[in-house]
C-alpha cells in the first residue's frame, strides 16, 4: 500500500477473495507504472502480488519540465516532464526512481 502511495495512488476498495487473498484497487497515474513499478511490488511482495490495470482516461496533472543542463546548456534528449512534487529529486538524483 506504501508503494502505491509513494506513486501518487488514489485508494478505491479492498476486498478479501479468499482468508489468504486480499485485492487492493487504486487509481494512479499511468507514468507512475511505467518506470520500475512491477519490479518494486515483486520485491515489496516477495513475489507474490501481481498486477491488472485499466485504462481509465486521461486527466490534467501538474507536470513541469525539467530540463538537464551540461555545462550550463540544457539538453533537449535529457529532459523530461515530471509531476512537481517529484521534479527537485528527480534532478537532484542520480537514479530516476
Amino acid at each position: 500500500m506504501k508503494l502505491n502511495q509513494d506513486r501518487r495512488g488514489t485508494f478505491g476498495e479492498m476486498t478479501y477473495l479468499s482468508i489468504d487473498r486480499v485485492r487492493l484497487t487504486y487509481e494512479m497515474p499511468l507514468a507512475e507504472i511505467l518506470v520500475d513499478y512491477y519490479d518494486r511490488l515483486k520485491s515489496a511482495t516477495r513475489g507474490y502480488a501481481s498486477l491488472d490495470y485499466d485504462f481509465v482516461g486521461h486527466r490534467p496533472g501538474d507536470l513541469v519540465k525539467l530540463d538537464i543542463a551540461l555545462n550550463g546548456d540544457p539538453v533537449d534528449a535529457l529532459s523530461v516532464m515530471v509531476h512537481r512534487d517529484k521534479a527537485y529529486y528527480w534532478g537532484r538524483s542520480s537514479r530516476r526512481n
